[in-house]
């Protein structure tokens, strides 16, 4: 769809239908990439990425210098949310996907060097470098659209493309969209790569299928686990996206990610003081940190079941409703066995 939208910003039409064989080629070439192993596709991913951040970044500083009023911190309040708190809540959901990813460093380990001091290193440089990013480019984006003019601003996609043909001409537009393009091309080998180390992972703990843990001869890659993630989201993308169409396809499965992402933390957050004891070396950061983030969390779900959108609520009962099976799945499995491999330990 962001290809679609973004080639309509750039004055050129495909036909409607044309997202889902786009989505398809997107697909298959992200599955050929993270099975030729973890290196390729992090080097691509890596590469292409920070050539995207710095195009953005210009782009900020483009808009900053070519709006009327580039300074306005009313952008950080409550000022232009039409729900107030709860329009913050629901929008951390989707802002949490942008921050998402980091977190699979942990099943990446075994792949490292020196795992068990770079994992640490890299969620701390990530975290920094991501959250130092995003806050810049959010707020150059919404100063370039008009803060006052926000609630039309998901509305047209791609409404950063948009602001790149406004302020930036098309040929810098057009370079913007290509690295755009690829960007959903590196996300999709961002999902496939950690979802399937995710399912390597459950599988040598016994809680999936013991099959799933078992890695390609020549490229180590687990080739199984990405063999079904590819399916099982080619699987979604095509019913969701013909029965909901694209764009409520896009909010549905942005909300699956976005709660995912948040009960994921939580879990975390209630699991580390348990660890940390266990390991003897619990001490009052372990409890405060968690809890205050947990909170946070809390809030944003909680902000994304009282909104009234149909799609929402979608999404949130899917969310619901497969997490009551995994615990019950969980409940009856009585042959778990969690073993961590080296790089994996705290």
């Amino acid at each position: 769809m962001a290809i679609i939208f973004g080639l309509q910003a750039l004055g050129i039409s495909l036909p409607s239908y044309s997202w889902y064989p786009l989505g398809l080629l997107v697909a298959i070439l992200a599955f050929l990439l993270a099975y030729l192993g973890i290196k390729p596709s992090l080097k691509y991913s890596v590469y292409t990425g920070t050539i995207e951040m710095a195009l953005i970044f210009i782009l900020g500083i483009v808009i900053l210098l070519r709006v009327h009023n580039p300074w306005d911190p009313g952008v950080y309040s409550l000022k232009y949310s039409p729900l107030g708190l709860m329009g913050v809540g629901l929008g951390m959901v989707f802002a949490f996907t942008s921050y998402a990813g980091w977190g699979s460093m942990t099943f990446l380990g075994a792949e490292a060097k020196q795992a068990h001091v770079n994992i640490r290193k890299g969620v701390i440089a990530t975290i920094a470098l991501l959250a130092t990013f995003f806050t810049f480019a959010s707020y150059t984006m919404t100063i370039g659209w008009g803060p006052n003019n926000m609630s039309t601003y998901f509305s047209n996609f791609v409404p950063g493309l948009i602001e790149a043909v406004k302020y930036g001409g098309l040929i810098m537009a057009a370079i913007i969209f290509i690295f755009m393009a690829n960007s959903g091309f590196v996300d999709t080998v961002a999902i496939i790569n950690a979802g399937s180390r995710d399912m390597y992972t459950m599988a040598k703990d016994n809680a999936l299928p013991q099959k799933l843990s078992y890695t390609h001869k020549k490229y180590k890659s687990p080739h199984i686990s990405l063999i079904i993630m590819t399916v099982v989201g080619i699987a979604l993308f095509t019913i969701t996206g013909w029965v909901l169409g694209p764009l409520n396809a896009f909010l549905v499965t942005g909300l699956w990610t976005g709660l995912g992402t948040l009960i994921d933390h939580i879990m975390v957050n209630a699991a580390l003081p348990l660890y940390m004891k266990k390991k003897n070396r619990l001490n009052l950061a372990h409890i405060i940190i968690p809890i205050i983030a947990t909170l946070i969390f809390g809030f944003a779900i909680y902000a994304s079941f009282t909104s009234i959108n149909i799609y929402v609520i979608i999404g949130t009962t899917v969310v619901a409703a497969w997490l009551i099976a995994g615990a019950i799945i969980y409940y009856r499995k009585k042959d778990l066995r969690v073993k961590l491999e080296q790089g994996e330990e705290i």
